[in-house]
């Protein structure tokens, strides 16, 4: 078999395990996690045969939205360590065969960041260099003085007054988080510079909420949603939600990923553009992928259509699989269960069971998918949402920092293992997951941890689930399915979308015809 580093298509099929470094393991007993605790469990991370590590962000920041608002993007925040552990880190995933992916934010800044204190100080020296990088708009008769009816992914209105440049600034996310303008040369050829600047030091790429690069130059107001329906990427509370979202996912950002492209290519970077808040996020994700036209833009694409807050059903994961074979079929789309943005797996699509077999069938169901899988740190342990309270006055809606808790290593150590005794946890540590601890799981065959490295083993050494080809199956509610083939071997996965077995007493599911190997989730007798 060649090895990862060595095959060009790795990132077609890849398994990338996603860390969450805050959180994962504190190696120096600050009570954060580091990147030298990363180093510390890559040997666990590979035994899920992970082709590669992905990070959340790690640079310099201002810990306003747990390290999205960030201040210098050239540089590793202190908290994770320093740029030679980056270092080791990437040559430890290299050494086991693994590649690694960072996190960068094209949209926005901390509003420490040096060009957003210059551009917001008119007295500043060069804030005629940097007036423009950042969007900033006049009070508005109406709308309460706001310039108009946007309001911020988390919640209320999305512009800041800056008394000092007597304007408002438009904060998409956070009030800490001024969005860059992207109509500014000078803002693209320094997202440019990051990105050439990573590439070089031969990691791949995840560009995160890509949708919210551009912005209606115009500022128009948005008008409010009349089909009551809730797009992809969304909490049931967002007031975001209930417009029509025409400010984003706008033709500049997909015309500058072709800048990217360009750039990525040329250092052989994979580049993983998150593509959520969207009406239709799996059409309008392909057009991350490519141009009308046909010109390459991300190599992969994730969207929020698998991240809905709504339980498992019949309904929406028939609606994934058709939305793949018509968008999909041939790549491009990175399948994802989880993240850190939304309510974990278990207890978000079944909430209402503790059985650990419906998370790792469901995993089973996902990962088997065309294209590479994302896997959320600690979804192998069949972890549940905790009741952490997010301490970001913006953000009032649940799934963030439930979904963040600390790592469980240790079910008898102090704090799960992931921090020293007597210090405390970034997040606090879930009293009940000490069931779910690595170290005990590790003693027993039948754990949900062995369970889901038997998915992810199965799935590196099936030809079909690598590279073959996909077809949805037509099967009788509640079922779903879809075929794999490949020169080699055919697999037909199915699955059961209800809490309740499926029995085919009349025999009308027929899989004789696809010469198949039946995959089977469970709860099913045919």
């Amino acid at each position: 078999m060649v090895s990862n580093l060595e095959n060009p298509n790795w990132w077609k099929s890849a398994l990338i395990y996603h860390v969450y470094p805050l959180t994962f393991n504190d190696t120096n007993g600050d009570g954060v996690g580091d990147l030298q605790g990363i180093i510390e469990k890559i040997p666990y991370i590979k035994s899920l045969s992970a082709d590669c590590l992905y990070l959340n962000p790690i640079f310099k920041t201002g810990m306003v939205d747990n390290g999205y608002d960030i201040i210098d993007p050239f540089a590793i925040d202190p908290r994770f360590g320093t740029i030679e552990d980056f270092q080791r880190l990437r040559d430890t995933c290299w050494q086991n065969d693994m590649h690694l992916m960072i996190d960068l934010v094209p949209g926005h800044t901390s509003d420490q960041h040096p060009y957003f204190q210059a551009s917001c100080d008119r007295q500043h020296p060069d804030h005629a260099t940097y007036r423009d990088w950042y969007i900033w708009a006049d009070a508005h008769s109406e709308n309460d003085g706001v310039p108009n009816n946007w309001v911020s992914y988390f919640n209320g209105s999305a512009w800041e007054y800056s008394a000092t440049r007597n304007q408002y600034y438009l904060h998409q996310f956070a009030i800490n988080q001024p969005n860059l303008n992207l109509h500014n040369e000078g803002v693209q050829q320094y997202l440019c510079d990051i990105f050439e600047f990573w590439a070089k030091k031969d990691v791949h790429i995840r560009l995160d909420a890509v949708g919210f690069m551009s912005d209606d130059q115009y500022l128009q107001d948005l008008k409010i949603r009349t089909d009551n329906v809730i797009p992809d990427g969304f909490h049931h509370d967002s007031e975001l939600a209930k417009f029509e979202l025409t400010h984003l996912n706008r033709p500049e950002s997909k015309i500058f990923m072709e800048k990217l492209r360009t750039i990525a290519d040329r250092y052989n970077t994979i580049m993983l553009a998150e593509v959520v808040a969207a009406d239709d996020s799996m059409r309008i994700g392909r057009s991350y992928n490519f141009s009308g036209s046909g010109v390459p833009r991300s190599h992969l694409v994730y969207t929020g259509s698998n991240l809905r807050e709504e339980p498992l059903d019949y309904s929406a994961t028939k609606e994934l699989l058709v939305n793949i074979q018509s968008y999909f079929s041939k790549g491009g789309l990175c399948q994802v269960s989880g993240n850190h943005d939304f309510q974990r797996m278990a207890s978000r699509l079944f909430p209402e069971t503790n059985d650990p077999h419906a998370s790792v069938n469901y995993t089973r169901f996902i990962s088997g998918l065309p294209g590479p899988y994302m896997h959320y740190y600690g979804d192998e342990l069949g972890l549940r949402q905790t009741n952490v309270v997010d301490e970001i006055e913006d953000v009032d809606w649940a799934g963030r920092d439930g979904c963040r808790s600390p790592m469980p290593w240790l079910a008898d150590a102090p704090n799960g293992g992931f921090t020293a005794a007597g210090v405390k946890p970034f997040l606090p540590v879930d009293p009940n997951f000490s069931d779910y601890a690595v170290d005990l799981q590790e003693l027993d065959l039948e754990s949900h941890l062995a369970r889901i490295r038997a998915v992810f083993l199965e799935r590196m050494n099936s030809s079909a689930l690598q590279k073959g080809d996909f077809q949805v199956l037509q099967l009788p509610e509640p079922l779903v399915g879809y075929v794999r083939s490949s020169e080699e071997e055919s697999l037909a996965c199915l699955f059961n979308t209800s809490a309740h077995k499926y029995s085919d007493s009349a025999k009308g599911i027929s899989l004789s015809g696809y010469e198949c190997k039946l995959i089977d989730f469970g709860q099913i007798n045919i």
